[in-house]
């Protein structure tokens, strides 16, 4: 793969290549890049498509390969806000609402602090969103001043971190080769943080919601089109991307294989 990456940088040809979890493919990728720009000069973008390969490149990956290679090169991090909100995608998409003649507003904000126009929606509603806000309360209440009083808000969310096998059992098979790192603590934003139906009601309590009503929903999830696809995925979500975060290359590949 590494020197399939050189060649096509050499070339200036377009290369797509799909490997496997665990076999060291960042290196792969990396050490060309490194060894283009310090020969040839110029710079080189990396996109990931998750936090943990992200951190894993800033912040392993590329440190040793700094100590370990004679060149001499910096790598930067850039990044969007919070959970990596694509502005030129929400612009696209604005653009496509007004040319279909849709009344939709695309705005980026917080959550929390972003002015909205007192009483004047009906609905709110998140998908798999709200479990992320930093201080839930607070956003909570500062959206609740935009609703009408007859408005609602409906979310949907992930449940106690047992209760979703899809990613548990996962999580416990590469466990037995990766020591997990520290549990979240209970007021911690993350994907199962709003699990606990008390702490959700005493969130909305505190911001001034009332007749909070809460239904499981069990559904069959399906990851990826075959087994390959939806170990590509798994190992991209969560707990788990949080377990193969640091973990060594021969560890993660037992890991995969369990």
């Amino acid at each position: 793969m590494a020197q399939a990456v050189g060649d096509a940088f050499e070339s200036g040809k377009h290369l797509f290549v799909e490997a496997g979890t665990g076999v060291g493919k960042s290196f792969a990728y990396l050490v060309p890049a490194i060894e283009r720009v310090t020969q040839h000069g110029g710079r080189v973008v990396i996109s990931t498509h998750t936090i943990a390969l992200q951190e894993q490149l800033i912040e392993k990956d590329i440190p040793f390969l700094q100590k370990a290679l004679p060149q001499s090169f910096r790598a930067v991090l850039v990044k969007g806000r919070s959970n990596y909100l694509g502005l030129r995608r929400l612009a696209r998409a604005s653009e496509r609402a007004k040319a279909k003649g849709l009344d939709i507003a695309f705005i980026h904000g917080d959550a929390g602090a972003t002015p909205l126009e007192p009483r004047s929606f009906d609905l709110l509603f998140s998908r798999f969103g709200v479990m992320f806000f930093e201080n839930p309360a607070v956003s909570f209440a500062h959206l609740r001043k935009a609703l009408k009083p007859s408005g609602r808000i409906a979310f949907v969310c992930w449940r106690r971190f047992p209760e979703n096998e899809w990613v548990l059992k996962p999580f416990v098979a590469a466990s037995q080769f990766i020591a997990p790192p520290a549990r979240p603590g209970p007021e911690d934003p993350g994907p199962f943080s709003f699990g606990d139906p008390e702490r959700v009601q005493r969130i909305f309590r505190d911001a001034g919601y009332r007749d909070l009503q809460m239904t499981p929903f069990d559904a069959e999830l399906r990851l990826g089109r075959n087994l390959d696809e939806a170990m590509t995925d798994i190992v991209q979500f969560g707990p788990v991307a949080a377990l193969f975060a640091d973990a060594p290359d021969d560890l993660k590949a037992k890991a995969v294989d369990a």
